[in-house]
């Protein structure tokens, strides 16, 4: 049923397709070449196929296991120039949960925000990066812990009753509402995560959800001395930039690297980071290393 989910992304593709006709109509080497490009852009936008770092450090595992809207995607990015120029034409956007990615990048760890193939037990996604981050990786972080002894968890918090309200407005409004409930990949995550009839959830139906994780996860990891030691909790909210980066940079035994303001936490609006940051870096890990 995996074909499925790429019919979501046909009418886009179709479109494009045209304008290439339009445009290449003297040129049918080019207009394969570029629909070829486009096929493979929107299969990794989707998901569906990640190019594999040429090489990635020796660093433990980190899985963030926090919620949606919550800052877990905010842990990845490095300073770029497409970067810049798309935060400057969106800097009013509020972020979510591409903040906890950009950081781990910014600390060169090679993350990937919501690999599918992690809860899937594909065991080969999972080593191709040093960090993996967003709901994927939540339905077995107690599977992973055991797999991966060594790996470190960060749970990424914030206000419950805040966190449930940008849940309502992140699954109802705009594109989000019939992306989320449309395409099978995004609907069976959060299926398996928040419960099915998310979608019609009410605030006390989210924070009966938010309660329930961190009760799951702080029994998982208070269970024993060891595995206490390989949980962070950071509440981005809250936690002043200089403070947060510190705590994450004790907590990974990275207090050599410099970042690119240590004043300020980064942020990151998750659909700019899905379809243009992430294929660019998983390119450029595929070609050069870093």
């Amino acid at each position: 049923m995996k074909w499925l989910s790429h019919l979501f992304y046909l009418p886009v593709l179709f479109g494009l397709i045209r304008i290439v006709i339009l445009l290449s109509k003297s040129n049918i080497l080019l207009y394969i070449l570029i629909v070829m490009v486009l096929s493979i852009y929107l299969l990794m936008v989707d998901g569906a196929i990640y190019l594999t770092p040429k090489n990635t450090s020796k660093k433990d595992k980190v899985f963030v296991i926090g919620l949606s809207r919550t800052g877990t995607c905010l842990f990845s990015l490095s300073t770029h120039l497409l970067t810049r120029l798309i935060d400057s034409l969106d800097s009013l956007t509020q972020t979510g949960t591409t903040s906890m990615t950009r950081a781990l990048i910014q600390l060169s760890y090679k993350t990937y925000h919501f690999n599918r193939y992690v809860v899937m037990s594909d065991r080969n996604a999972v080593d191709a990066f040093d960090a993996h981050t967003d709901i994927s990786v939540v339905p077995i972080f107690e599977q992973l812990s055991r797999e991966y002894p060594n790996a470190k968890f960060v749970l990424s918090l914030r206000d419950e009753r805040k966190w449930a309200r940008a849940m309502i407005r992140f699954v109802r409004g705009g594109i989000n509402g019939i992306l989320f409930r449309v395409h099978p990949v995004p609907r069976t995550f959060y299926d398996t995560v928040y419960g099915e009839g998310w979608y019609d959830y009410d605030e006390d139906d989210w924070i009966r959800v938010w309660r329930h994780h961190l009760n799951r996860v702080r029994t998982f990891f208070s269970s024993s001395r060891s595995r206490k030691k390989r949980l962070l909790e950071l509440n981005l909210a809250e936690e002043k930039g200089i403070d947060a980066w510190q705590k994450l940079k004790d907590f990974l035994d990275c207090n050599d690297i410099q970042v690119k303001n240590e004043n300020v936490f980064p942020h990151q609006y998750v659909f700019r980071y899905t379809f243009f940051v992430q294929p660019w870096m998983q390119l450029k890990w595929w070609l050069c290393g870093e």
